[in-house]
């Protein structure tokens, strides 16, 4: 089988690669009921089983639904198609890790301490009737066959997520659903002018909120200036309006003997 990657499944050091594979769909369907059965179905064609399932719907809204499946390696890839097939594809994402170092180290510690696990044994028959030193070689047998159930159990699940991949389906239901379109420059430069629109709206709200506390204060200071030299000013003007005309060409006065 090729990886998520593209590259094929090689023999590291003589030992078989172990992967954990990974994926999640996220699918947008027309009709939900026929994918709820749908999904079952594909999980058993593809020789896995529904590991989690739960359906949801609330009220007067659409239905949803998400199902966990456990597929075979050899069929990961094949599952991912059919099951994308049941809808549009709003997202598929694929994870894999390498746990190949981790299979050989734990299989490596289950021999090393199998091989203890026999020599203590071999203690305990030639053991005298000591019970100080019975029990003391029973206590490290049982220490020792603890460590090995423990490795054992991480052996098996190593096993089991290497050779079961798990695929999470998450489907909602939507009539008339279009998907969006692929991002075009025009689209693109369209909503960068959009973007900076809203951004510059934003910027002069917060302008005019900052400013208007400094406004109302001035305000307050220059409207008494302003009223007194318009006072001043009106009262200047009265003064001026009521002196008597000036003759700008007085006539000399009248001889007397003439």
């Amino acid at each position: 089988m090729a990886n998520v990657d593209g590259t094929k499944s090689s023999v590291v050091a003589g030992i078989d690669r172990k992967i954990i594979y990974e994926a999640t769909v996220r699918l947008v369907v027309q009709e939900f009921g026929a994918v709820g059965k749908s999904v079952p179905e594909l999980i058993n064609q593809h020789g896995g089983y529904l590991a989690e399932a739960s359906v949801d719907r609330t009220s007067g809204g659409h239905r949803t639904g998400s199902w966990q499946a456990r597929v075979p390696v050899k069929k990961f890839e094949a599952f991912l198609v059919a099951v994308s097939a049941l809808g549009v594809p709003e997202n598929t994402h694929q994870t894999t890790q390498d746990v190949t170092k981790e299979f050989v180290d734990v299989e490596a510690r289950i021999s090393n301490s199998r091989r203890l696990e026999g020599r203590i044994l071999e203690l305990l028959e030639k053991a005298n009737d000591e019970i100080k030193d019975v029990l003391e070689v029973e206590r490290e047998l049982s220490r020792v066959r603890g460590e090995i159930e423990l490795m054992e159990g991480r052996l098996r699940f190593l096993r089991n997520r290497t050779d079961m991949t798990t695929v999470s389906v998450f489907a909602r239901e939507q009539r008339d659903y279009v998907p969006p379109e692929t991002p075009t420059f025009v689209s693109r430069a369209k909503q960068l002018l959009a973007d900076s629109l809203l951004a510059l709206q934003v910027f002069i709200k917060g302008l005019a909120i900052a400013v208007t506390p400094w406004l109302l204060a001035l305000s307050v200071i220059v409207t008494p200036i302003v009223w007194v030299l318009r006072r001043r000013k009106s009262v200047h003007a009265g003064s001026v309006s009521a002196r008597p005309p000036v003759d700008p060409d007085p006539e000399p006065p009248s001889d007397p003997d003439e």
